[in-house]
């Protein structure tokens, strides 16, 4: 406990030799540990190191490759936790989950040594090039196949998102990243490790709920925030996707099997709109610092705003347009505004989570926080309103202006909920 843990991890250099495995390349880095492409010199071929750096409770030793524990018992528990993935993955044997080839002890932390699967995560993969329904289809069967054992084993991955799916090369999809896995259903406390845009409300409020529905709820949270703006509609995979993403774990998929069958069952034949904006399906994001929780509720039915109408075509003085030519106006003009609408709505919604985070352990900050939403949801609106009027002057429509109530609704500023004592 000589100096302090540092603010951002600091990686082995390259050609560091552990064992057998020297290192080639920084994969990534999180909060608990950093990814490496390695060679194993032994054995000939590449693989994945994984090493146990908390971020917060150690530092590297300057000009060493040692880790020195900032926090003694707060370090050993990570340690323990880390082992602990290494035992669940260990244990596994499934095509749609990274194997693991060993672990070891050395300065002063633990590695654990994982099958190198090429590829790319979701997430990378959809910032390049987005994907069609058909592959997300594709994907969430095979996952839901993944899950399937995985719940058989008793266990819970409770951290699926994007960057945790890979898709390989051959077009086999794997999950990735146990390190919030849970190996039985909790009885007591346990620590919260959830990720905000994907994670379902009892995961940060209410653990004694955890269960295969949770998985379930991430996994349609995450096909959800991959579904392309224009592609064909699939009316089992969107009735099947708000199934999933459910508040009421009640009314959600019980296990992999069950939502299996329903993307086998006939569509229904109302319609079924497509949920294009994950975000409202939250239905209560939550965060959980130091046993308290700050909530704020985000309803189904603050759905993306839509368009403002186009009600006079152009400006009377302008000359005739052809009727073609000003539909594809208005499609374009709309499809910007969707677009641009969107990414507004996005941002204002994440602000709710920093202010709650900002004041979570501050009490008597009720004052502070609701001026500070007050701020969010004026700017929201202003800047929806900057946003009619330069499309407006963009295309030469003329546009409805926007409601009040709409804006007031979503995104939902008004809608916190105290910090629970």
């Amino acid at each position: 406990m000589s100096t302090h843990p540092e603010e951002k991890a600091v990686p082995l250099p390259l050609k560091t030799l552990l064992e057998s495995y020297e290192i080639s390349e920084v994969l990534g880095q999180g909060g608990f540990g950093i990814s490496y492409l390695a060679y194993d010199t032994r054995l000939e071929r590449r693989v994945v190191l994984k090493e146990h750096y908390p971020l917060g409770l150690c530092y590297r030793r300057p000009g060493t490759a040692t880790v020195m524990a900032a926090d003694d018992a707060l370090y050993r528990h990570s340690l323990n936790g880390f082992l602990r993935e290494a035992r669940i993955l260990a244990a596994l044997r499934h095509n749609g989950i990274v194997g693991v080839h060993d672990i070891f002890p050395a300065c002063n932390t633990a590695y654990i040594v994982l099958e190198y699967v090429e590829g790319s995560n979701l997430q990378q993969r959809a910032a390049q090039t987005p994907y069609s329904t058909a592959e997300l289809r594709a994907i969430l069967t095979d996952i839901l196949h993944t899950l399937s054992y995985l719940h058989a084993k008793g266990m819970l991955h409770r951290d699926i998102k994007p960057s945790n799916i890979m898709q390989l090369a051959e077009g086999k999809t794997v999950l990735i990243d146990f390190g919030a896995a849970l190996e039985a259903l909790p009885d007591h406390t346990i620590t919260t490790m959830a990720s905000p845009l994907y994670s379902p409300p009892e995961q940060f409020h209410d653990h004694r709920k955890l269960g295969p529905h949770s998985d379930l709820f991430a996994l349609g949270r995450t096909i959800l925030s991959l579904l392309p703006e224009d592609g064909e509609d699939d009316l089992q995979l969107l009735h099947s996707l708000r199934k999933a993403v459910e508040y009421n774990i009640d009314d959600r998929f019980r296990n992999a099997e069950e939502w299996l069958a329903a993307l086998e069952s006939p569509p229904r034949k109302q319609a079924t709109s497509r949920p294009r904006n994950m975000l409202p399906y939250a239905a209560g994001g939550l965060l959980f610092v130091g046993g308290v929780i700050t909530a704020y509720s985000l309803y189904p039915q603050a759905e993306q705003l839509p368009p403002p109408a186009v009600t006079t075509p152009a400006p009377p003085t302008a000359p005739k347009i052809d009727p073609a030519i000003q539909q594809q106006r208005i499609e374009a003009y709309r499809h910007e505004f969707a677009t641009r609408s969107k990414q507004i709505y996005n941002t204002y919604q994440l602000s709710l989570m920093s202010i709650s985070g900002k004041y979570i352990n501050q009490k008597d900050a009720e004052d502070k926080r609701e001026q500070e939403f007050q701020q969010a949801a004026n700017a929201y609106r202003t800047e929806m309103v900057a946003l009619y009027t330069e499309l407006a002057q963009k295309y030469g429509f003329t546009l409805s202006p926007p409601k009040e109530a709409d804006l007031n609704a979503s995104p939902p500023f008004n809608t916190y909920t105290a910090p629970a004592n």
